[in-house]
């Protein structure tokens, strides 16, 4: 496995030796349980566990938190506000292991059938890349050499905004979250 480092652009790149990841970005979906509500409050649970498969190693995702509605103890505001976190990791085999926690507030205001909403977020990230090189001896690093290499992430505080459309049991959303990384997501739900 290679690790490419640019001091310019701060940019990781992947390239697994046996060529199944280039690249710099990795799509990644994942179920969510949502449970709520409950005295405004509502539990979150992510958990998406991908067997190995031929020579890419298992990959498992979870991750807990929750929501409060705190609109109720401020009666007469025009837009909904909550208060959640949320916690989780992701695992690739023995080669990556990811850690995110996030604190953040949220506002939004629902216009049948497409709710806006806007928030900001504090959070913290970090992620242990280990391998084993096993190409030719190279530059001063020997065949079947260990290696490690430790992340921390730079975003800690980011502002999103995004838009959920309500159709009967079905919810699409969609937003985009910006800080020192610049994230968009959708996503597709079922519920009332």
């Amino acid at each position: 496995s290679v690790v490419y480092l640019s001091p310019t652009d701060r940019s990781v790149r992947y390239q697994f030796q046996s060529g199944q990841i280039n690249t710099n970005i990795v799509p990644f979906g994942a179920p969510q349980l949502t449970v709520g509500d409950f005295l405004g409050t509502r539990a979150i649970l992510r958990y998406a566990p991908v067997p190995e498969i031929n020579n890419f190693p298992k990959v498992t995702l979870f991750g807990i938190g929750g929501q409060h509605n705190i609109s109720h103890y401020l009666p007469g505001l025009p837009v909904d506000l909550a208060v959640g976190l949320f916690y989780q990791t992701l695992k690739v085999g023995d080669i990556i292991d990811a850690k995110t926690f996030t604190l953040g507030g949220e506002a939004s205001r629902a216009f049948s059938p497409v709710t806006v909403y806007g928030g900001i977020q504090y959070g913290t990230s970090s992620m242990t890349a280990t391998y084993t090189y096993t190409g030719p001896s190279v530059q001063g690093l020997p065949h079947n050499s260990s290696i490690s290499v430790d992340f921390t992430g730079d975003n800690k505080f980011r502002a999103t905004a995004g838009l959920e459309l309500i159709l009967a049991a079905v919810r699409l959303n969609a937003d985009i979250g910006v800080g020192t990384v610049t994230v968009t997501s959708a996503g597709l739900g079922f519920g009332f």
